[in-house]
């Protein structure tokens, strides 16, 4: 009996596992880019909806008033819309402290547990109380000064940067207590001052602790803000400056819109840079935070003057452009991050699999737990900067985008209606604007069609959006404070000076 050779199997399977793993990978980057572009969506819509509710206030004026917002005086009405900034800015920077101390457990004498948010509230109110009153003092000092300038220096807009430096001392007072709180009664916080105080060089832990933040703490923490805040301050320079400009054709038309995205890449460039030169890996929020600003404040001033035309026709045109060469750049730009990684790691062949193919995590977003000062250890660190980094930068885009159509959207519907703002800058001397429904689900429309276009395209080359998910309450309502912050200055610039 003739016996039949059988052949191998080996090259069957090996080819099976290649194509059964290629399609999990596929699965995997379908299903994160979902995940992602629904998170996306979701902080987008919450913090249109708050600026949406802030621009409503604001065209409100002075609520105490018995007269109509349009008949307020100038100083009563901007000092009313200087209270709403600062109460919506109290009420977002205390919930995100909240959002920050909720998930952790607190160490009490007998048990380790979490608090509620009015626990939270309560230890937070008490330590911050005196220095809230001291900040609304001299918020409430300033704006009377600003709100009786002569009409001749009102061209300056004080009122738009003073209510952003009141807000960076109110960004300053909570986190500095909120850090204090976790540094000093969280289980985690607790065990990071352990280690640190087991270090050398360290300052020996004191037997009974302070009880709200020293001097130096708070300097310490109003500098590390400060990074975002002159962010806000530059793009709003920015607008201000903007504002005097009087587009006449689609020519110039196009020249602002180029010299408005180049802006937005340059402030983010120095961003990162600035974030590229601190010793350890910022964390996603404050990447995204510092990065996010300047994208939402230029691209609403953009989309801004694309609406007060009035031209459907021109409005749509621009909205493919802009759809489209965002794409492009977004793809560029991933690619010159990989490719500035494999150059770093050139020199360190075994280190190049840190690079993540195919959408599998190799934990790009935390530096090496070890301290070897190797070169090899070194470029691996540089390069998990530089693609946290640029993940926070896409991360930042995708929200600003949203947030910047809101917000326009907003500011043409509560704003555009009132005799006291001139939208636009003088891109368009009407004083009635229109938003049609079409126009809007278009530009919704390319965004969301851009993104579930790009995002996986990302996530294949190397991008990881993953690490945002631990600070996803957080960082969501640290996008509504700049999305209200957006709206500030967008109010401000527009506000006539009479």
């Amino acid at each position: 009996m003739a016996r039949h050779k059988v052949r191998p199997l080996t090259p069957w399977t090996a080819r099976t596992r290649r194509h059964l793993g290629s399609q999990a990978a596929s699965r995997l980057i379908l299903w994160r880019s979902s995940r992602t572009l629904r998170k996306v969506l979701r902080n987008s819509l919450l913090s249109c909806c708050c600026s949406w509710l802030f621009a409503f206030c604001i065209a409100r004026g002075d609520v105490f008033s018995s007269l109509e917002p349009d008949q307020q005086s100038y100083e009563t009405f901007v000092m009313g819309k200087l209270m709403w900034f600062w109460v919506f800015c109290w009420v977002f920077t205390l919930a995100e402290c909240v959002a920050k101390l909720l998930p952790e457990p607190f160490a009490t004498q007998s048990t380790q547990a979490t608090l509620s948010v009015a626990q939270i509230l309560v230890k937070l109110a008490r330590p911050i109380l005196l220095p809230s009153i001291g900040v609304l003092l001299v918020s409430i000092a300033g704006s009377l000064g600003i709100a009786w300038l002569s009409p001749s220096d009102r061209k300056y807009k004080a009122d738009v940067y003073w209510g952003m430096l009141g807000y960076h001392f109110i960004l300053t007072v909570t986190d500095a207590h909120t850090r204090h709180i976790f540094r000093l009664q969280t289980v985690s916080g607790q065990a990071k001052e352990r280690r640190r105080s087991r270090q050398p060089r360290s300052v020996p832990p004191v037997s009974r602790p302070r009880r709200s933040p020293s001097s130096t703490q708070f300097f310490r923490v109003f500098l590390q803000n400060s990074a975002l805040v002159a962010s806000a301050f530059l793009a709003g320079a920015y607008v201000h400056v903007m504002s005097f400009v009087r587009l006449r054709n689609r020519w110039e038309l196009a020249a602002f819109a180029i010299c408005s995205q180049s802006l937005k890449l340059v402030v983010q460039g120095l961003a990162k840079l600035y974030l590229s030169k601190r010793r350890r890996t910022p964390s996603m929020r404050t990447m995204a935070l510092i990065i996010a600003v300047p994208t939402i404040l230029v691209d609403t001033q953009l989309r801004t003057v694309l609406l007060c035309l009035d031209s459907n026709a021109l409005t749509l045109v621009s909205s493919v452009l802009l759809a489209v060469a965002k794409i492009v750049l977004r793809l560029a730009r991933t690619l010159i991050a990989r490719r500035q990684a494999r150059q770093i790691l050139a020199p360190h062949p075994s280190a190049v699999s840190v690079l993540p193919q195919g959408g599998v995590d190799a934990q790009l977003t935390r530096s090496p737990s070890t301290f070897s000062s190797s070169p090899q250890v070194q470029a691996i660190a540089r390069v998990h900067k530089l693609m946290a980094l640029h993940a926070a930068e896409v991360y930042a885009d995708m929200h600003g985008e949203y947030i910047a159509m809101g917000c326009s959207y907003g500011i043409l519907l509560f704003l555009g209606s009132s005799r006291r703002f001139q939208l636009g800058g003088n891109a368009s001397m009407s004083t009635t604007h229109h938003v049609h429904l079409a126009t809007v689900g278009l530009q919704v429309g390319l965004e969301v069609v851009g993104d579930f276009v790009a995002i996986p395209l990302e996530l294949h080359m190397g991008v990881n959006f993953e690490s945002f998910n631990k600070d996803d309450v957080f960082l969501a309502l640290l996008i509504v404070l700049i999305a209200v912050v957006n709206i500030h200055i967008a109010s401000g610039i527009y506000l006539r000076p009479q």
